[in-house]
């Protein structure tokens, strides 16, 4: 389960994988992807050596409030991938259930 992410300018992005180590995803109405938002999302200052864990987020650390989703359980992520997009850093992943 891999959280693949296209966010360049974050802080937690290095090579487009995420190293927040646990991201939140905001969109309790959301009935499209476009109406989600990574929360955790820091713009980088061009220092990647703020990462929060040695370790890269997987789809199990995603705090999902995209209640909507059809990969949401219990708030908890069950996509096998999931994939934050760089222009508004929403979650592509989002399917309305």
């Amino acid at each position: 389960m891999t959280l693949n992410c296209s966010a360049y300018n974050c802080t937690y992005n290095q090579s487009g994988t995420c190293y927040a180590g646990k991201i939140t995803i905001s969109g309790t109405k959301a009935t499209n992807s476009s109406n989600t938002h990574c929360s955790t999302f820091s713009e980088s200052n061009g220092n990647l050596t703020n990462l929060s864990s040695n370790y890269f987020t997987t789809s199990n650390d995603i705090i999902c409030k995209a209640v909507n989703c059809h990969y949401n359980a219990n708030h908890t992520c069950t996509a096998d991938s999931v994939h934050v997009n760089d222009s508004h850093v929403n979650c592509d992943t989002f399917i309305n259930d």
